[in-house]
Parts: C-alpha cells; structure tokens; sequence
C-alpha cells in the first residue's frame, strides 16, 4: 500500500499489526510502499457455544454438515479428528459466528483465523476509505458476523 493508506489505516483502532517499509521500483524509479503484515487471532473472543460451525474443505469451498461444539477445547480436538480422518484440506469452519462479551467492537480492522478467513472492516474505516477515493478494495456485508 502507498503513504496515503498507511496513513489514513493509522488513524483508526486497527488489530495487532506492523508496517514495513518496501522501496519497489518501476524502471529505475523507487516507489514507497509499505506491507500491512497483521497478527490478529480473535478465537478467544468466540462464543463456541452460541456459534454455528460447519464441516468445511477449504481447498475445494464444499460445506458439509453441521458441527456442534461447546468449547474452543472441543473445537480444536474435532478439528484434529476431522484432519486425520479425512485429510489436511477438512476443517471445522464456522458459519455464523458470535464474539463474547470480551471482544472489543470498537476494532476498526481485524481478522478471528482459525475458523474463518474473512478480514473485517468497520462501517467507519469503509465509508473513510471510499471517501478518500481509495481502490483495490472489495466489501462484502458482515451477515455472518454477531458483536454482543
């Protein structure tokens, strides 16, 4: 991303991140850019038992049935069955996902991983973006999403 997207990210409560500086050239021409390397792991903050999973493959998108889970615990030891039994590519995902009470919704930007692979964007740091006229970027509508 250039300066300009760097510096508007920067005014908004981001998860846990870093900028790198990367100098590209163009015909001998630099150009400063920077990488948006993020390091956000929000499955704390998952309610598993109000939150719907899925048996899921995420190499080919093909959704199985319903999982029901208790605990992140219980999450994890499924996942480690599901893989040996039917290989590296099937995963539990969840479907409808619900944070606790302790996840801060005030995050402008922030991914859960683990059992998702969606980055999510508040309605703030969007209408920001587009004002600024900035591009690359594809919003899709959080419908899977619940911040209680």
């Amino acid at each position: 991303m250039d300066e300009r997207v760097k510096q508007l990210l920067e005014q908004y409560k981001l998860c846990p991140h870093r900028f790198y500086p990367l100098g590209l050239y163009k015909r001998k021409v630099k150009y400063n850019y920077f990488l948006l390397y993020i390091v956000s792991n929000y499955i704390d903050y998952v309610d598993c038992a109000k939150t719907s999973f899925i048996e899921y493959n995420i190499a080919s998108g093909k959704k199985f049935g319903d999982v029901f889970i208790k605990s992140k615990d219980e999450l994890f030891q499924k996942r480690d069955e599901i893989k040996k039994e039917k290989g590296y590519t099937q995963t539990i995902w969840g479907n409808r996902i619900v944070m606790n009470d302790q996840f801060d919704s005030e995050l402008d930007f922030f991914t859960i991983t683990r059992i998702d692979g969606r980055q999510y964007i508040s309605e703030r740091l969007k209408n920001a973006i587009e004002a600024n006229g900035l591009t690359g970027w594809v919003f899709t509508p959080a419908t899977n999403l619940v911040v209680e």
